[in-house]
Order: C-alpha cells, then structure tokens, then sequence
C-alpha cells in the first residue's frame, strides 16, 4: 500500500512548480513593463499634485507661488538621512532666496510632523515651506518611483530640473535656483 501523504505530496508538486513558473513570468513581465516608467523620470513640468495640508485641507500645485523655483522634498520625519538633510537646508535658509519648499511625507501623525518643521524650518526670512501628507500614497504617480530622502527641483516655469535620491548638500541644492 503506498502512502497517502506520498502520493498527495506528488500530485500536488506539478501544480506548485507551474504556479511558481507563472508568478516568476508575471514579475518579469511586470518589470519589463515598468522599465520605461523608470527610465522616463519625473515628468518635465511640474504635475498637478493633490496632497494635504496638516488641516487636512487639499493641498495642490496652484496653492504654490508663482515664479518660484520648487523644491518638493519627499521625506520622514523619522528618517536620519532626511533630518541631515534638513538640518543642512536649515543651516543655509537665506541661500535659499527665490525659492519655496514642500515637504511631503507619508507620516499622518501632525504633531510629529510639525515638530520636524520646527527644528528645523521655524525660522524668520525662511522661504515658503509647505508641510504636506501623502494619504493616498501617490507620489510615485506624480513624480516617478521616490524614496526617502527625494527631492525634485522645478524651476521658476515649473520646468524639470534636476532629483536627488539621496542626502545633499544645501549647496547642491540652492545652486540651481534661477
């Protein structure tokens, strides 16, 4: 007599083995899928985001100040290489002149999120700097695949720059405003 846990064990390998084959050739044509999307980058002009301000109130690009360049900054609040990179930005406000900031996160905690803005951005002749949440996690839609830290740079026409996938100088930064 041959054993039934055997005999399940074989009969059941076939099916696992074609689903793992059809999985692994559904990621890959998942990924190949996406490679222009990666390769394209952020878009050339600045899109029509819809974020929220920490009133929870929509928070969009016609809420920015015309003429600016922009710095959409993607970040946690949490995050060790994000608050280097603010103290850093913190540091350098004045350079920052003809600009304006919006820190976007996917934190939903206010009182987190406005004691960052306070070490670091509550400061008198800082430029405009918004403080906005992600709750429909759609930064990847308006601007590309991000990671945190990520800045996008779009300058006074609201015209692609330049992103940042990493910690940066407040230099680097403030050296592409026009």
């Amino acid at each position: 007599m041959s054993n039934p846990s055997r005999v399940l064990a074989l009969s059941v390998a076939p099916v696992t083995c074609q689903r793992l084959v059809a999985v692994v050739l559904l990621a890959l044509l998942s990924a190949w899928l996406a490679l222009p999307a990666l390769a394209q980058g952020p878009p050339k002009d600045l899109p029509n985001f819809k974020f929220y301000d920490l009133q929870g109130k929509p928070f969009a690009r016609a809420n920015l100040k015309a003429g600016l360049t922009t710095f959409i900054f993607f970040f946690s609040p949490d995050c060790d290489h994000c608050n280097q990179e603010a103290a850093w930005i913190s540091a350098e406000l004045p350079q920052f002149k003809g600009s304006q900031f919006v820190f976007v996160t996917w934190e939903d905690n206010n009182a987190t999120i406005e004691a960052f803005r306070k070490k670091y951005f509550d400061k008198p002749g800082a430029p405009p700097i918004s403080f906005v949440k992600d709750l429909d996690f759609n930064i990847d839609n308006f601007f590309g695949p991000s990671e945190v830290p990520s800045i996008y740079v779009y300058d006074n026409n609201n015209k692609f720059v330049k992103v940042f996938r990493q910690e940066t100088k407040a230099k680097d930064l403030y050296s592409l405003i026009k």
